[in-house]
């Protein structure tokens, strides 16, 4: 935890069991490797305490100057909260990244109030259905986020295909998940990639957009999803009371 700014850029840090993993109103991730566990929000930026309580104030407010950036390293996040929340804007330009984010709906893999912009490096990421939010506006490098059309069990392996027959993604969380992120300077505009779950193939997605989605509300697509709390409360070490909804399955 930083009051302020935090700065990783070399080294080795695991960090096996945490409420909040790796939080500050600034977090530069350069380089390093990263390992998370955490019972709340594995990188979570904030300033004060959020709404999430009650109190009146915007939960879905953008905090001054709260932001992350990931330029380099490797950042693995295993969240029961919010995978990679921001109250700001947060910035992939480089590294790999992969987010083993909720099962609850009431969490999201990605949670941001600002911007999500992917310019560099790599994302993996997959959680809960009820609050998915894809890469926003600004995004340059090609990505696809969406639902999945059932819910999957924990250990099964997703992959994604390109016309050639070339893996371009293979995760296996260790928990259950419906809802999945991707992006990566392998993929093109305008190819077609096929999606596998344990080697079967399920649908094809067509990359249309810089940032393409499926099966999302369409209000999600470049921005913020529609989410029904704030995020976690910053600096303060309590459960997360939030309770989990069914599962949503989209077509």
């Amino acid at each position: 935890h930083a009051d302020d700014s935090m700065l990783i850029a070399n080294g080795l840090i695991s960090i096996t069991s945490s409420y909040e993993g790796v939080e500050g109103l600034r977090v530069d991730i350069t380089g390093g490797e990263v390992d998370i566990v955490s019972s709340d929000d594995g990188l979570n930026v904030a300033g004060g305490n959020d709404s999430s309580g009650g109190g009146g104030n915007d939960m879905f407010a953008v905090t001054q100057g709260a932001r992350f950036i990931i330029s380099g390293g490797t950042v693995h996040i295993d969240a029961s909260g919010d995978g990679l929340n921001t109250n700001g804007s947060g910035y992939i330009t480089g590294g790999e990244v992969t987010v083993a984010g909720p099962t609850s709906n009431g969490n999201g893999a990605l949670d941001y109030n600002g911007e999500f912009v992917i310019t560099g490096g790599t994302l993996i990421a997959v959680g809960s259905s009820g609050m998915p939010q894809a890469p926003s506006n600004g995004t340059t490098q090609p990505s696809i986020a969406g639902n999945l059309d059932s819910a999957q069990e924990a250990n099964t392996t997703l992959t994604l295909i390109d016309a050639s027959g070339k893996t371009l993604m293979t995760y296996t969380p260790n928990k259950a998940y419906q809802f999945v992120a991707f992006s990566s300077p392998e993929l093109k505009a305008g190819e077609t990639y096929t999606r596998a779950v344990n080697g079967t193939a399920v649908k094809e997605v067509t990359l249309s957009e810089t940032v393409t989605t499926f099966s999302l509300d369409a209000a999600m697509g470049g921005g913020g999803g529609q989410r029904q709390r704030g995020q976690g409360q910053f600096g303060q070490d309590q459960p997360d009371n939030d309770q989990s909804g069914e599962e949503q399955a989209t077509a």
